[in-house]
């Protein structure tokens, strides 16, 4: 049998962890893509056929859109850094546990997110929250999100 310490480390990072990461991801994308819309369509608002913006209208709204994109992709650095992380699983015991066979699929999960782009982290996202039960495993916090 393995022991209970790394298991409870290897469920958290691959089931806990990782499903708080991709909630993150998700939250930052929309929040991100949101001010990046937002500065765009201030340019369209702010736009006058007889003459061009001004300076600090454009730059105001330039400077929106780089911070939405800078959001995004440090939150697309962070996912990343997360699922490639060579976090071991304790090796299996006597008798299988139900989770080894879970973390085993998780990190086949993680490998299509370091692989794909955002709909492979959103859809395992939902993939994440359907998996509990299949395995038997604790129910996750859906904290703030």
């Amino acid at each position: 049998m393995s022991d209970p310490a790394v298991r409870d480390a290897a469920l958290q990072f691959y089931y806990s962890g990782f499903y708080q990461a991709l909630r993150r991801y998700r939250r930052a994308a929309v929040i991100g893509w949101a001010v990046v819309a937002a500065g765009s369509v201030g340019i369209l608002l702010g736009w006058d056929f007889a003459k061009p913006p001004g300076l600090y209208h454009l730059g105001l709204c330039l400077g929106a859109i780089a911070a939405g994109l800078v959001l995004i992709q440090g939150n697309i650095a962070a996912l990343s850094l997360y699922v490639r992380i060579p976090f071991p699983l304790p090796p299996a015991g006597e008798e299988e546990e139900p989770w080894q066979g879970a973390a085993e699929e998780l990190r086949g999960l993680m490998k299509d997110v370091d692989d794909g782009g955002w709909q492979e982290a959103f859809a395992a996202l939902d993939r994440l929250e359907r998996m509990g039960d299949r395995y038997g495993l604790p129910p996750l916090e859906h904290g703030p999100t």
